[in-house]
C-alpha cells in the first residue's frame, strides 16, 4: 500500500480489510483530525463563551438577596450547579444550604449528603408505599412545616406538583 488509489485497489482485489493496510488508516485518522481542526478553527468564534458571565451574574444576585442561614431550595441542574460554584466553588455565601429537590427524593441522599452538610436540617420523612417502603421519602409540605420557624425558605425552580400542593398553607411569589 504505497499510494491511496492503490491501496484501495489493493484491498478490494485481495479482500483486505482497511485495518490491515496502514497508510489507508493514516490517511483516514489524518483526514478526521483535519475535519475536526477546521470546524473548530471555523467555529470558535460563534461558540466560544468566554465573555458570558450572565449565568454567574444570575445566581450571585440571588445570592446577594438571600438572609442569613437560608436555605434555597433549587430544581435541576441549571439552578442547583450556578448557586453551587458560588457556595462551594467560590465559598461565597457558604451560609446558604442549596438543596435540590430531585436530589432530596433520593435515598442517598439521606446516607451521604444529608448528615454531612444538612445535619441541622430536619427531614420529616414519608415512606413510599410498595417494595422500597423502608426508604424515607421527601415530602415538601411536611418539610416546610418543620423548617419553617428555624429558617429562612427560598424557592429557585421551576413550579413542581410538589409546590402546587402546598399552595394552601405556603405562600409562593412565581
Amino acid at each position: 500500500c504505497v499510494a491511496v488509489p492503490e491501496a484501495v485497489v489493493s484491498t478490494q482485489s485481495t479482500g483486505k480489510s482497511a485495518a490491515k493496510c496502514p497508510a489507508l488508516k493514516y490517511l483516514f485518522l489524518s483526514l478526521a483530525v483535519l475535519a475536526i481542526g477546521y470546524q473548530v478553527q471555523h467555529n470558535y468564534e460563534d461558540c466560544h463563551e468566554n465573555d458570558n458571565f450572565y449565568f454567574w451574574h444570575y445566581s450571585r444576585h440571588i445570592l446577594d438577596q438571600l438572609p442569613k442561614r437560608s436555605i434555597l431550595l433549587t430544581s435541576g441542574d441549571f439552578s442547583t450547579n450556578t448557586f453551587r460554584y458560588h457556595t462551594i466553588g467560590e465559598e461565597y455565601r457558604t451560609d446558604v444550604m442549596v438543596m435540590d429537590m430531585q436530589f432530596m427524593q433520593a435515598y442517598w441522599f439521606y446516607i451521604m449528603l444529608m448528615p454531612i452538610n444538612f445535619n441541622d436540617v430536619s427531614f420529616p420523612g414519608l415512606y413510599k408505599p410498595g417494595k422500597e417502603s423502608k426508604y424515607p421519602f421527601y415530602n415538601l409540605k411536611k418539610f416546610l412545616d418543620e423548617n419553617f420557624d428555624r429558617y429562612p425558605i427560598y424557592m429557585c425552580v421551576a413550579v413542581p406538583e410538589a409546590v402546587v400542593s402546598t399552595q394552601s398553607t405556603f405562600f409562593f411569589f412565581f
